[in-house]
């Protein structure tokens, strides 16, 4: 019997930012650096390469470990400590989400969220919390 959401996963589009999400991350100031691009030739289309040189439009796909370097593990907060947490929601068999936030945990069991977003894949949560601490000034 095999996962099916493992093989989902497992696919390009879900391990690297969309293109939509990637434009808004350069326009930020993320590093145009990593191992996937986004070009064009015609059309937008995902290319694994170090430096796309012979395209002239190109946006870095960053990859979810290469987003998990640039973010921060936790986050200082009125006092507390916020830590990076992942989670991966499953509606059924064939459909998952994935949530990407800070939390602290407080006194008596209480636990605080910081930020916290939902997206279809693992890199588009991230690429969002991303985008969320850099508009925010927090990196």
């Amino acid at each position: 019997m095999t996962n099916k959401g493992v093989q989902e996963d497992m696919k390009l589009e879900h391990q690297v930012t969309s293109l939509d999400l990637s434009k808004k991350l350069k326009e930020l100031g993320y590093p145009q650096e990593g191992l996937w691009w986004w070009v064009f030739d015609k059309v937008w289309k995902p290319l694994l390469t170090g430096t796309p040189t012979i395209y002239k439009d190109k946006i870095v796909a960053p990859t979810v470990a290469e987003l998990g370097e640039r973010l921060p593990y936790e986050i200082k907060k009125d006092g507390h400590y916020y830590n990076l947490t992942l989670i991966r929601n499953r509606f059924s068999d064939f459909q998952f989400s994935w949530g990407c936030s800070y939390r602290a945990y407080l006194s008596k069991g209480y636990i605080d969220w910081f930020y916290s977003t939902c997206e279809d894949t693992e890199a588009n949560a991230r690429a969002k919390l991303w985008i969320y601490l850099k508009e925010s000034k927090k990196i």
